[in-house]
This record gives structure tokens, C-alpha cells and sequence, in this order.
């Protein structure tokens, strides 16, 4: 998941220092597009839709402020957040753009601190999140609360694959955010999962079923906890029932080798969770 941003600035330094506060502040973005005036910021959201446009105020041809007003003018200011960098801070200024539309107000210089924490305000704090972070964060508070298990992240290099079966449960989701959560554990996890919530309840014969019934049920928790993280107060987008499979070591593997996966140890045994998602066009609303 990455954010389609719009940089308006005439000075190439700006525009680089900005790009480089984003990467630095390890907000997501997918592609940034650049533009030196509002005249070339309007031709480009023509042909291009973006999630987020950063604009400078003082720029030849057409400035920060006549953009936005074009912005307004097509409609675009109540579905895209506008975020105004420039030098004038003044309280006037501040007021004259947000009552036409602005959502935030960087003021130069800036530090990736104050990027965050902007962008924050202005998407909502899990947009601009790691993924990798939520999902360390989400996946430690789902096994400590479900099944009193540590959990801990691990380094993909080496990490091995179950010899004794794998499972797989995928969770799709669609709304605001669409994708799917995909959870791949050692099976005797499964059966470690069950002990700890049944507590020597479960007979020998029914602890396959019950393990299958936890495992999805711990994707379906954690999915939720993701998509909450992810979206915060904004609209919530809804899970699918989760989905189980026995799959291979390859499949394993290739799981691993993708970089939107996290592998973990829990209880000493192996776990893969793997967030693929995209914003929906309309995902972050106006004010």
C-alpha cells in the first residue's frame, strides 16, 4: 500500500527536500509527481488521480493559491487533501486557506518529524504508518490476548519452513481499504493455539476441527486489529469470512520471499503474515 503524492513547487531543491522528509519519515508512498507551478499541478491531475497534493504559495505562472482555487473550481480540494509548504506561516494566511479547502500547512524549513506528524493529522495515523510496524504491533497484542503467546519478528534470511504441514488462512477485506490478510503458521501451532485457549478441554479427536477453527479465527481477529490500525477513526472497511488450506513448502517460500510479508517466531514456532492492500479512490474524505 502507497500513497500517490503531487509536490507543486518551482524550486527542484524543494521538491527534493520534501521527497526525501517523506522517505525519511518512512511514510509509504508508492510514486510522487512533481510540478512547478499550479498550471502544471492542474495538467497533471488531469491525466493522473493522486491521494495527497503538497503545494508551495509563491510560484510563477500560476501560485499556491490560484491552484487551489483551480482545485476547488474542478472539485478536486473536497476529495483530495491539500497540505499548503511554504515560508508565510501567518495566522491571516493559515485561515484564508483552510476556508478554502486546505488541510494542513507545512512551514519551511521542515524535518521528517514534522512531515509525519502532518500528514498524520491530515490522512489519519495508520495511513501514514509502516505496514511492517502495524503488523508487528497488531500480531503481538492478537497472540498475547488470545493465547497468552509472545511473539516476535524475525529475520527473513534463513528462516525455515514447517516440516510437519502448513496452514494458510486468508482473509479478504474491501471498503475504504481492499486487500487481503494472509496468515501462514506450522500447524502445530494450530494445535498450541487450542491447548492454551481450552486449557485440557479439548478431547484428542476434536482438537484437529478446534485447531482449524482457532487458526481462522486468529486471522479473523488480527485482520480486524490491522484494519483498525490502518484506518483509525475513518470508515472501516469489512472482512470476508477467513479461508483455510493446507499449502506446501513452496508455497511457503514464495510467501517469504515477498517483501509485504513479516515472518515471526510464536511459541518458538514459525508464522508468516503476509498485508496486501490498496487505498479505494474515494478512502480519504474531505473534511
Amino acid at each position: 500500500m502507497g500513497l500517490d503524492v503531487l509536490v507543486v513547487d518551482d524550486s527542484m531543491t524543494a521538491r527534493c527536500v520534501l521527497k526525501k522528509a517523506m522517505e525519511l519519515a518512512e511514510v509509504p508512498v508508492n510514486d510522487v509527481l512533481e510540478a512547478a507551478n499550479g498550471r502544471e499541478a492542474l495538467d497533471l491531475l488531469e491525466k493522473k488521480r493522486v491521494d495527497l497534493i503538497v503545494t508551495d504559495l509563491n510560484m510563477p505562472e500560476m501560485d499556491g493559491i490560484a491552484l487551489v482555487d483551480g482545485l476547488a473550481e474542478r472539485g478536486i480540494i473536497d476529495t483530495v487533501p491539500v497540505v499548503i509548504m511554504s515560508t508565510d506561516s501567518s495566522e491571516d494566511r493559515v485561515t484564508q486557506l483552510r476556508s478554502k479547502g486546505t488541510r494542513g500547512y507545512l512551514r519551511k524549513p521542515f524535518t521528517p518529524n514534522m512531515v509525519r506528524q502532518v500528514l498524520e493529522h491530515v490522512l489519519g495515523a495508520g495511513y501514514c504508518r509502516p505496514r511492517h510496524e502495524v503488523l508487528v504491533q497488531d500480531v503481538s497484542s492478537v497472540m498475547k490476548s488470545l493465547a497468552r503467546f509472545f511473539s516476535e519478528p524475525a529475520d527473513r534470511i534463513g528462516f525455515p519452513a514447517p516440516n510437519e504441514g502448513i496452514w494458510l488462512a486468508t482473509v479478504p477485506f474491501s471498503g475504504p481499504l481492499n486487500g487481503e490478510l494472509r496468515v501462514a503458521m506450522d500447524k502445530a501451532l494450530g494445535g498450541e493455539i487450542v491447548d492454551a485457549i481450552f486449557v485440557g478441554q479439548a478431547e484428542p479427536y476434536q482438537k484437529a476441527d478446534m485447531a482449524e477453527d482457532a487458526v481462522k479465527e486468529m486471522a479473523n481477529i488480527l485482520c480486524g486489529h490491522v484494519l483498525s490500525s490502518l484506518a483509525g477513526l475513518k470508515p472501516a472497511s469489512t472482512p470476508s469470512p477467513p479461508q483455510l488450506e493446507t499449502v506446501d513448502q513452496t508455497h511457503w517460500q514464495d510467501l517469504l520471499s515477498d517483501p509485504q510479508t513479516v515472518p515471526f517466531w510464536v511459541d518458538e514456532l514459525a508464522m508468516l503474515v503476509q498485508l496486501e492492500v490498496q487505498i479505494a479512490d474515494d478512502a480519504i474524505p474531505s473534511a
